[in-house]
């Protein structure tokens, strides 16, 4: 898998445009596309940040001999578990997250 296709799957994992990531890193959107076009590779400054933002190794995003994309299972159940978090404090606040969290919503026997 080439390093333009792991990046295109890692950022719509996320469900992230590419000016979303581009301001994560602090850099355009224009250089993401470049990047997901294949036309160009990050300098290793923003490769650094890349592997920062998405949990993973730097070398893993370069690799094309990884056929897989470089991002583990539970990883990417965690994000979603942060996202989720953060659309409940936003609609209901704090209460609700930590319900949910303790666990308080299951019933006990």
């Amino acid at each position: 898998m080439t390093f333009s296709e792991k990046l295109i799957t890692l950022r719509a994992g996320r469900g992230w445009s590419q000016e979303r990531l581009a301001q994560e890193l602090g850099i355009t959107r224009q250089a993401v596309g470049r990047w997901e076009k294949g036309s160009g590779l990050p300098d290793a400054k923003s490769l650094m940040a890349l592997a920062r933002v998405f949990g993973v190794e730097a070398e893993r995003l370069l690799d094309e001999d990884a056929d897989a994309v470089p991002q583990q299972a539970g990883s990417m159940r965690f994000e979603l578990l942060i996202n989720f978090i953060e659309s409940v404090l936003d609609s209901d606040g704090l209460f609700v997250a930590a319900w949910l969290l303790l666990g308080l919503g299951h019933r006990h026997r």
